[in-house]
């Protein structure tokens, strides 16, 4: 009877080990920069946070292909194939890092010819003080944090002047607003410097008269092709040319205020 009890008594002792075990969180570390922590393990999950390279994480465990892991008080997903750890003891498994080469299922970080969403994600270069246009819709926050007050959202294909690049964030400005946004949301191929005063730009405060020198010129809502058809004009349209962004021309003529290609309006 004694016995049956002590064997009772250890079969618990080494559960209760094995739970211990279990609860056992690694470290982490990012390898490559600008690595995506989505809010499911998926990867057209929501991001919630930006790694850059070297940073540590807490893992929590894995789900398939990924890392259940905690930064700043986020928890989410990174793909394990871009996350160094020590061992991670998760049930009876210990998983070690993975060397597996990305694929269509796992696209978080960029590749040789990247995806649409991968372009947009991965923009290693410094972006102060240049105009850019967003891939999707950028909700602008109060300060660079997820966790901060949203104070607006600004819609795909716009184009937005760039005050300062902060690691994955930008400070923006848009409609005489200033805020946050993700780096993430930004199209790849339509970032160019912000005009200034001595290289063809419109002085601020001044405005020029146009003449629309085509049967049909497109206006667009940002100062690049992709951006959203908003209104056409007509030949012998006059507009006022408010400013000049490169092979641009930001425009208004009464109530309409866009963008036109600069070579479809002569100045009067």
């Amino acid at each position: 009877m004694k016995k049956k009890k002590i064997s009772t008594i250890v079969i618990i002792f080494i559960l209760l080990i094995i739970v211990a075990l279990n609860s056992i969180a690694a470290t982490g570390t990012a390898t490559v920069d600008s690595l995506r922590v989505r809010e499911k393990p998926s990867a057209s999950s929501e991001i919630v946070e930006m790694l850059s390279v070297g940073q540590k994480v807490e893992i929590l465990g894995t789900e398939g292909d990924w890392y259940k892991i905690k930064f700043n008080n986020v928890i989410g997903y990174v793909s394990k194939t871009y996350l160094s750890t020590t061992d991670v003891i998760t049930g009876a498994e210990t998983t070690t890092p993975t060397t597996t080469t990305p694929t269509e299922t796992t696209p978080e970080t960029p590749s040789a010819t990247p995806s649409s969403e991968t372009n947009t994600e991965m923009i290693n270069e410094n972006l102060s003080q240049k105009n850019v246009s967003l891939a999707k819709d950028a909700e602008v926050y109060l300060v660079p944090s997820v966790f901060s007050i949203k104070t607006s959202t600004i819609k795909a294909n716009t184009t937005i002047k760039v005050l300062f690049d902060f690691g994955s964030w930008i400070k923006i400005e848009y409609n005489g607003q200033e805020g946050w946004i993700t780096k993430n949301l930004i199209s790849a191929e339509t970032s160019t410097p912000v005009a200034n005063n001595t290289t063809n730009t419109t002085p601020t405060g001044a405005s020029s008269i146009g003449v629309i020198n085509v049967d049909t010129a497109v206006v667009r809502s940002g100062a690049n092709k992709t951006a959203n058809q908003i209104d056409t004009l007509d030949r012998n349209d006059e507009v006022t040319i408010v400013e000049e962004l490169g092979e641009w021309y930001h425009i208004k003529k009464d109530n309409l205020d866009g963008y036109v290609a600069s070579r479809l309006i002569t100045k009067k």
